[in-house]
Order: structure tokens, then sequence, then C-alpha cells
């Protein structure tokens, strides 16, 4: 086997993606919901009971309603894609973000009259501020839709997303970064039964 280049290795690999589709109309959504709660009962039903046909037949009909329906919820939602910005500009992005005496005092449920007094606020060992960092890992990570970051920030902070919609997004952009793809090839990578 030839000796890789390092430009060839660099070449390579590609950054982490991760994507998150938001819905746009509660409605829709929660039919969608509601045809994959049938799906999953209708599966569970035909697996209990695997002789008899009908309980096969629903769970068919079911997924084939889900598969209907999801061009309507796609249409109806926002796709959003995150990528990794990489390790160095992940640390710098912390450190541009830290945590404040206050972030601390509030992730241990300390007073701010506590605070004052100069509690040790040593063991509440966060990373990031959570006033700040989230939306600047959002800002940052966002490949889709394609976006400034100051146009990302100024449309999440709009009041019609729900805290939970924009912590979905910043946990997404923060798996992007976070997350490694690891898989075993080969006898070289793991024993086989052959092997051992």
């Amino acid at each position: 086997m030839p000796k890789e280049t390092l430009d060839h290795l660099r070449s390579r690999k590609k950054p982490v993606l991760k994507t998150l589709w938001i819905p746009t109309d509660d409605e829709i959504a929660s039919e969608y919901n509601r045809l994959e709660q049938e799906v999953a009962s209708a599966e569970m039903q035909a697996k209990v009971r695997s002789d008899d046909k009908a309980a096969s037949e629903r769970a068919a009909a079911a997924l084939m309603a889900l598969a209907d329906y999801e061009p309507v919820m796609r249409k109806n939602a926002i796709k959003f894609v995150f990528r990794s910005i990489g390790r160095k500009k992940f640390d710098a992005l912390l450190a541009q973000h830290p945590a404040t005496d206050k972030d601390r005092a509030d992730a241990l449920g300390v007073k701010e009259e506590e605070l004052a007094a100069g509690n040790d606020l040593s063991e509440a060992e966060l990373q990031w501020s959570p006033q700040t960092f989230p939306m600047a890992l959002i800002a940052k990570s966002m490949v889709e839709p394609e976006l400034t970051e100051a146009e990302i920030l100024e449309w999440i902070d709009d009041d019609e997303w729900g805290t939970s919609e924009v912590m979905t997004m910043f946990t997404t952009a923060l798996q992007a970064n976070t997350t490694h793809q690891l898989i075993t090839l080969g006898k070289d990578s793991r024993k086989t039964p052959a092997s051992s």
C-alpha cells in the first residue's frame, strides 16, 4: 500500500455534520408526531402478534401514511445543518465566552448576596457562559440556511423561537463539534473469532 501524503490525508477528512428539522406549523408537526406514534404502536403490535397478518398490514399502512405525510412536513419545516468548526476554533470560542461567577452561582443556586460575600464557586465547573456561548456556537456552526452570523443571531433572538427550539439548535451545534465518528474495520482494528 503506497504511503499517503499529509495533503491527501487532510483532503480526506471531512467535518462532522448534524442536521435538524424544526417545524414552522405546530398543527402539521402534531399530525406528523401522531402518525409517528401510530407507526410505533402498529409495529409493536405486529412484532408481538407475529402470526397476525392483519397486525402486519396495519403496521405497513401506518408506515405508508407517515411516508405520504413526510413531504407535507418537510414543506412546513426549516432544515438546519451544523458543521464542526474544528477543535482550535471551538477552543477559541470557549475562551471568548467563559462562565462568570454569576453563571457559576446560578448553576449552584447561590443567591446574589452570597455571591457578594465571596463564596468559593469552583465546584460549579461550567465550561462556558450559558448566556453567550450557545448563540455564538449556533452562529459559527450553522451552514444551512446560509445566513451571516449577524443574521443568524438576529433571527434566533426573535420572539417566535421558543427556548426549547433554541436549546435544540445549540445541542445539535454542540454535537457537531464534540461528536466523533469511529468505526471498526477488519482484523487490524478488532479481534475476530479467527484471530483469537
